[in-house]
């Protein structure tokens, strides 16, 4: 269920119980009884001072101490205890009127003054419960724009990263070939030779996600996609990283070639010897086995990037159904294009 379910349950209980308090309130108020809210046995020898009654436990007789809650506080009332009921009371009377109350007062409800009094107090409580009510609307509707705001977030990070990650993958395939055969490419020379750095890949616009973004996913017990999220950022970014360290090499590897023959003016080709291809060799294979794994990585990123922007809107819609969620796509590309995809 959701959590909105939940918060709506605990809202209606809470207005179950405050009217429930409100309906006692007002009883207490008009009629002018009490609600016995405690009660004590004092027994006779036993010291018990009860202001306006003095020191109970002196009486021949054991006594009832009860408490009362009368609307506007509490008040305290003395009774003769008697287990048979004769001569004195058991037990303290679930209801009860102020001693002293004259039938007057009895038949007509009490004294203008408890009117007034009384009305009073139920209109503070009435007032109290509505400024409640106001105070949790506008704390759900804080909360309402708090989550879509997140949501967004989530929604945006993943885009960024998803575009990211397959620009990413068509550097890493400057001769544009179909993904299986990049991936397939194994001569060390040729992936040096046709794979040239690109500038720029020491920066990323991708973000992780924030604690309070990471917090609503959990939540709503998302943590699958919250680590798959992490952990497509972070391969991003040792890609990134990488390939920047390859252009290092490669430019390493680079200047230590021969310079290249002179050819009526022309630059011409890098003709090597066996010597020269041996001589570099141990240069070579690191830096093409640096780019091999940097094209695995990048498209088993895209792949998982690809995955979550599939299943962000549907797990969102499931959560939140009357939340604005966006639909990420994801531009096709072309047959034969350098992402494969």
């Amino acid at each position: 269920m959701s959590v909105k379910w939940y918060r709506r349950k605990w809202v209606w209980a809470a207005a179950a119980v405050a009217s429930l308090f409100v309906v006692t309130e007002g009883s207490l108020l008009i009629s002018g009884k009490r609600l016995l809210v405690g009660s004590t046995l004092v027994h006779p020898r036993q010291t018990y001072i009860v202001p306006g009654f003095g020191d109970v436990g002196k009486q021949d007789q054991a006594s009832l101490v009860c408490r009362y809650f009368t609307g506007r506080g509490i008040a305290t009332d003395v009774l003769w205890y008697s287990s048979t009921n004769q001569m004195g009371r058991d037990e303290c009377p679930l209801f009860a009127i102020p001693h002293g109350q004259d039938a007057e007062a009895k038949d007509e409800g009490g004294s203008l003054a408890d009117w007034v009094s009384g009305i009073g107090s139920l209109l503070a409580v009435i007032a109290a419960l509505f400024g409640y009510f106001l105070v949790e609307k506008k704390h759900r509707k804080d909360d309402r724009e708090k989550t879509q705001g997140q949501i967004y977030q989530i929604g945006f990070k993943l885009s960024t990263l998803a575009s990211e990650a397959r620009t990413t993958l068509r550097d890493l395939n400057q001769k544009s070939l179909p993904i299986d055969e990049l991936l397939a490419e194994d001569d060390p020379f040729v992936i040096c030779g046709s794979q040239a750095g690109v500038i720029g890949y020491d920066r990323t616009m991708v973000r992780e996600l924030s604690d309070a973004e990471q917090n609503l996913l959990m939540l709503v017990k998302e943590e699958n996609f919250l680590m798959n999220f992490a952990e497509c950022v972070a391969r991003n970014e040792t890609i990134r990283g990488s390939f920047v360290e390859y252009g290092k090499r490669r430019d390493d590897v680079l200047a230590r070639l021969p310079p290249p023959e002179q050819a009526s003016g022309q630059v011409g080709s890098v003709g090597l010897t066996e010597a020269q291809r041996l001589s570099i060799f141990p240069y070579v294979v690191p830096t093409a086995m640096a780019m091999r794994q940097a094209r695995y990585l990048a498209k088993l990123n895209v792949d998982m990037v690809v995955q979550l922007c599939e299943d962000f809107m549907p797990m969102m819609k499931r959560h939140y159904p009357k939340m604005h969620i966006h639909k990420i796509e994801l531009m096709e590309m072309p047959p034969g294009s350098p992402a494969g995809l």
